[in-house]
């Protein structure tokens, strides 16, 4: 059986950066020169000219209908939209990958809702990147054909962490309100004033638009000598940040519609045995277990002594960073999600 030709159709793509152009990758990376990707790096998606602009992508799917078997797409508004219309045209079947905000910015309006409904039940499959979504999925817009393909890494560190006298606290993550950074550091402030002699460092990772209410943050709680701020960091330089790092920590404000949907970030930490602390609600619970491979808190106090407990249980804070390295490399290796989708697409 001849493997079928996959056209990946989207606006979020490496050069780009970010957890939908890092998933996107991966499957590229996964499939090789079996799929093919028409990004904005390559050709625009959108005309300038003419409303509504997605056209332009219908069009691409029709041009292109002679070089691919499934269209794959990655946001349903308004991508989706022009698969499903394509279909009409090349009798070819599409692939939608869902994200949390794409799916709640869609049910914010009755049309939108008729829309979404109608491209994701004649999709070939609806791919979730979460259990949570894919349960959204199935119970807000009655999807019945879906997957589950999580955030996944191309490998697993070899790096051992062993006992040290210093606490390494590490975010990494865009500086929006909802990463947690300032609830970070007012638990950093708590810490310092009721364990003063404890030595702590907490490295924050990114750039965004929190980047000057952040700096702020520290400077009022004075702070400056254990945080520092990384806005310029490259992938590649992250490895040394995650290796230097004894807890991860971000505790994720539930947002109802820029949900934090799972966070890989929990994954990279995870693959250099590193636990990570986040907050209990849907999808986080699926990156993290509670208890087993991190901790998930509720409220700013339990915040707190669960840092407290980790900085004083360095056995406790050890056994949870090789369970979380273990079950990375039993379950969230690229190889084993997406290979989901080529068994089913070779079926």
């Amino acid at each position: 059986m001849s493997k079928k030709r996959i056209l990946l159709l989207t606006p979020d793509y490496p050069p780009n950066r970010g957890g939908v152009a890092r998933y996107l990758s991966d499957a590229k990376t996964f499939f090789q020169d079996q799929m093919r990707v028409i990004s904005p790096s390559e050709e625009t998606l959108s005309w300038k000219y003419i409303w509504p602009h997605w056209l332009k992508s219908l069009w691409i799917c029709v041009r292109e209908k002679q070089t691919y078997d499934v269209v794959l797409v990655s946001h349903v508004l308004p991508f989706g939209t022009a698969a499903f219309l394509a279909s009409w045209f090349t009798h070819k079947p599409y692939l939608v990958i869902t994200h949390g905000m794409d799916i709640r910015l869609g049910k914010q309006s009755s049309w939108k809702r008729f829309l979404l409904r109608q491209i994701l039940n004649k999709a070939l499959c609806v791919i979730a990147n979460s259990q949570s979504l894919d349960q959204e999925l199935q119970q807000a817009f009655g999807v019945k054909k879906s997957m589950v393909i999580y955030p996944c890494l191309v490998s697993v560190s070899s790096f051992q962490k062993s006992p040290t006298n210093k606490f390494h606290l590490l975010t990494v993550g865009r500086l929006v309100a909802r990463k947690g950074h300032v609830r970070v550091l007012t638990m950093l402030s708590k810490l310092k004033q009721r364990h003063p002699d404890w030595s702590v460092r907490y490295d924050i990772v990114g750039s965004g638009p929190m980047e000057t209410v952040i700096r702020k943050k520290i400077s009022e709680l004075h702070l400056d000598q254990i945080v520092v701020l990384h806005t310029d960091i490259e992938n590649e330089q992250l490895e040394s940040f995650y290796q230097s790092a004894d807890m991860f920590v971000m505790p994720v404000v539930d947002d109802p519609v820029d949900k934090e949907g799972f966070g890989l970030v929990f994954l990279e930490a995870a693959s250099f045995g590193v636990p990570s602390i986040s907050t209990n609600m849907s999808g986080i619970d699926e990156a993290i277990i509670d208890g087993e491979t991190g901790v998930l808190v509720k409220t700013e106090d339990e915040l707190f002594d669960s840092v407290v407990e980790l900085f004083e249980d360095q056995t406790k804070r050890l056994q949870l960073g090789n369970q979380a390295r273990e079950r990375v490399a039993s379950t969230f290796l690229c190889d084993q999600q997406w290979n989901k989708l080529k068994e089913f697409l070779d079926s």
